[in-house]
């Protein structure tokens, strides 16, 4: 996830001279956001999370049965005071796959992720990070996350 201006330097190391007005628009017509809209840079070199995984397509053999942290998201930008960001909810847990496979049931109690579950029609998203130290990880995303978007993510009532 490089900036224009390390694309810039790196490229300048192979021989290649371009401008950053170049490097900018040759970003464009590839359709390649900026780095700011690339990097969801709360979470930093703290948290090592996997590829999404839709939750309606309930394939929960593939999460871990381990300790870890979780980040349910949408497949569009929610506003935040400081910026926009797909997460929804980042929470932790003793057990990965046990947790996730409870949010398709019809138990949630978390009144604001109930309404964006509803409103999302299946296409809530899920990555997961395994870590020993889970409470102290999501303790840390929480904080980062509240200082680079202004606020916890829109169904965490209480955290950092």
């Amino acid at each position: 996830c490089l900036k224009d201006g390390e694309v810039q330097s790196a490229l300048a190391h192979q021989g290649i001279h371009l401008s950053l007005r170049t490097i900018c628009n040759c970003r464009k017509l590839l359709s390649i956001p900026n780095h700011k809209e690339r990097w969801n840079g709360y979470y930093g070199k703290d948290a090592a999370f996997g590829r999404s995984l839709r939750l309606a397509e309930k394939r929960f053999s593939r999460i871990p049965a381990e300790p870890g942290v979780y980040e349910l998201s949408l497949p569009w930008k929610l506003d935040y005071p400081k910026g926009r960001s797909e997460v929804l909810y980042l929470g932790c847990t003793r057990d990965l796959r046990k947790r996730i496979a409870s949010y398709p049931g019809n138990g949630l109690k978390n009144r604001r992720l109930k309404e964006f579950m509803c409103q999302s029609q299946g296409q809530v998203l899920v990555r997961f990070c395994r870590a020993q130290h889970y409470r102290a990880l999501e303790r840390q995303l929480l904080s980062n996350f509240r200082s680079h978007f202004g606020t916890l993510p829109k169904a965490n009532s209480v955290g950092a």
